[in-house]
């Protein structure tokens, strides 16, 4: 939890448009809005038993639009513009 806490801390103090995590470990007992990842649109996949999950948070300003042509087996790719 204090890994998570610095790093909601470190985001505040910048000006990232995406973040991408690998390994989040995350699932469905963890709500996106307990990430503190404000401003952003959070696209997840969760971890399973065997471990893994992905995270990807695009800041609000940016125009995302699904791309279901561009999806691969276990990621979806979005397209970005502003």
């Amino acid at each position: 939890m204090l890994q998570l806490m610095a790093w909601q801390e470190s985001q505040r103090r910048t000006f990232t448009h995406t973040i991408n995590a690998t390994e989040t470990l995350l699932d469905n007992s963890v709500f996106s809005a307990e990430l503190g990842l404000h401003n952003y649109g959070l696209f997840r996949k969760d971890s399973n038993k065997n471990g893994g999950g992905f995270l990807t948070a695009i800041k609000n300003d940016l125009l995302v639009t699904r791309k279901s042509e561009l999806k691969f087996v276990a990621i979806s790719n979005y397209h970005l513009s502003k």
